[in-house]
């Protein structure tokens, strides 16, 4: 998180604490995960690649080992979709992080 702006570690603090005080409402198996992405869904605007901060992010994380459901969790925080069709990028830049057969994942989604 280095990379990111003062405010912006700062809130990415506040949405990992945040987490960590209602993950004990996701299913067990997504609650580390969960509280993995809420620290890091903000990574993607210190690590530009695309220009979309929430695939920034994932595939940063990818390619640092996180697990498949971290990676998901950033791509599609806070309404990621809607922003990307807004800004003209196709709903084909997710494929590469959607997890279809993950129970309880729609439950864990990071939002602001």
């Amino acid at each position: 998180m280095a990379p990111l702006s003062e405010s912006r570690r700062a809130h990415s603090v506040a949405v990992g604490q945040r987490m960590e005080s209602i993950a004990k409402l996701l299913p067990a198996d997504l609650r580390g995960d969960a509280v993995t992405a809420a620290y890091l869904h903000d990574v993607g605007y210190g690590h530009p690649d695309l220009g979309f901060h929430p695939i920034d992010g994932a595939r940063l994380l990818r390619s640092l080992g996180y697990s498949p459901v971290v990676c998901h969790m950033v791509a599609f925080h806070t309404a990621a979709e809607v922003e990307a069709g807004v800004k003209g990028l196709g709903a084909d830049i997710f494929d590469e992080f959607r997890l279809p057969n993950v129970a309880g994942l729609d439950k864990a989604a990071v939002s602001k």
